[in-house]
């Protein structure tokens, strides 16, 4: 029995085929380019409101928190695809306008998502300077917290000597957080 696929007519037939392909495709690339061209681009939201948001490494931050003027720093790590970080952002634009601890927030987007942060940040009217993860992602998270698994959101209560008081993972609430802030303001411990 002859393999069909070494047959004279296969060849010939698979050669006329790539070369229709081929020939199709360099003729209709000026077609297709001359679309897209012409659609429109698609409109962006005005981003002159949004926070800058700059790449911060594990050594600007703790700089950040022991800066003086707050006895308490919040640091919140998000990310735009995350549902639950995007829930709770509320709860920190909150306490950023309550002045009751200094709020860092932090993103964990890739910085090739920055229109995406940008525009979520203005939505979310978030007025203050913002930062993303510089650098090595795993080594920030060992600086941060040693037992992090990386699963966001993740909140750090720092008090203002860069001493870490308490670190939650998951959406949290504006009646914890306050909680949490209070303990650790009142030298309380900590409640679940």
């Amino acid at each position: 029995m002859k393999n069909v696929f070494q047959s004279p007519r296969f060849a010939f037939g698979l050669v006329w085929a790539l070369t229709a392909a081929l020939f199709f495709w360099g003729w209709s690339q000026p077609f297709f380019a001359a679309r897209q061209r012409a659609r429109p681009a698609p409109p962006q939201k005005n981003l002159s409101s949004a926070p800058a948001v700059v790449p911060i490494s594990p050594q600007d931050l703790f700089a950040k928190i022991r800066a003086p003027g707050a006895k308490l720093s919040v640091v919140n790590i998000w990310a735009t695809w995350c549902e639950p970080c995007r829930r709770e952002m509320p709860v920190f634009v909150e306490l950023r306008a309550t002045g009751d601890a200094r709020v860092i927030l932090v993103s964990g987007d890739d910085p090739a998502e920055e229109i995406a942060v940008k525009k979520f940040l203005a939505e979310q009217k978030v007025d203050f300077e913002t930062y993303r993860i510089g650098g090595n992602v795993g080594a920030f998270m060992k600086e941060l917290n040693p037992g992090w698994s990386g699963a966001l959101p993740a909140t750090f209560l720092y008090k203002a000597d860069g001493r870490l008081h308490s670190f939650f993972l998951g959406e949290v609430s504006s009646e914890k957080l306050r909680r949490k802030i209070a303990g650790a303001l009142g030298g309380a411990p900590e409640t679940p």
